[in-house]
């Protein structure tokens, strides 16, 4: 059999959230249910993929401004930063802080090319906290508590493996596509809590260099 090779980290990366700010919320216990109103979330998860060739661990950071902003943030072992995907509206930017470069794209062509399939940001905020709408789009299951614990639309489905101590949201969720498998494990999460600073602000890309999607993944299998 052959060895697996790992993934580019801009595959592992790129889940929800999964792209966004890191913020030290460690010394805080993990949050059991979302308030009535949820105006922000913020935490931290682990993320596994696996492709017929090849597989990847990393860890996230992630921050979503209900409901047009998102940003998360991947780290390698040494926890540095290696890059970061800010999401607004139907807007995408991939960054890379090292390198001062960033591509932009659509949101959803960017969580698809580094996913491995294209979630809205409304999509990533539902997966996260469990709080799915009727007109989703998705095909949903539920138990008889009322949590959605499955959910299909076209070529992708997640299963919802376990919550965090019994309650409603979500901790292990495995997704999978025609090409790949994953799963999330969310370590903590935090409702309502005041940014520590402006988490969407990238005014700063003005000193950035624009690239295209393939040069920054060259960046990124050089850096591998």
């Amino acid at each position: 059999m052959k060895k697996k090779r790992k993934l580019n980290a801009h595959r592992s990366a790129a889940l929800f959230s999964l792209l966004f700010l890191f913020v030290d919320c460690s010394h805080l216990p993990p949050v059991l249910s979302p308030p009535a109103v949820v105006e922000r979330f913020e935490g931290y998860a682990s993320l596994s993929l696996s492709g017929p060739e090849a597989s990847s661990k990393t860890r996230l950071s992630f921050l979503f401004s209900i409901p047009q902003k998102g940003r998360m943030e991947g780290f390698d072992p040494l926890g540095r930063s290696l890059y970061q995907i800010v999401l607004e509206g139907e807007a995408g930017f991939f960054i890379i802080p090292s390198k001062k470069v960033y591509w932009q794209a659509g949101a959803e062509e960017i969580t698809a090319e580094f996913l491995g399939f294209s979630l809205t940001l409304q999509e990533m905020t539902a997966l996260l906290t469990g709080e799915w709408t009727a007109s989703s789009g998705w095909t949903l299951a539920r138990d008889g508590r009322g949590r959605v614990v499955a959910g299909e639309k076209r070529n992708i489905r997640f299963e919802i493996k376990d919550f965090l101590d019994g309650g409603s949201l979500p901790r292990v969720v495995l997704f999978k596509n025609d090409s790949l498998s994953g799963r999330l494990r969310i370590l903590r999460i935090h409702f309502n809590q005041p940014f520590k600073s402006p988490p969407f602000d990238l005014s700063y890309l003005n000193r950035f260099e624009s690239k295209t999607r393939e040069e920054i993944e060259a960046l990124l299998r050089h850096e591998n």
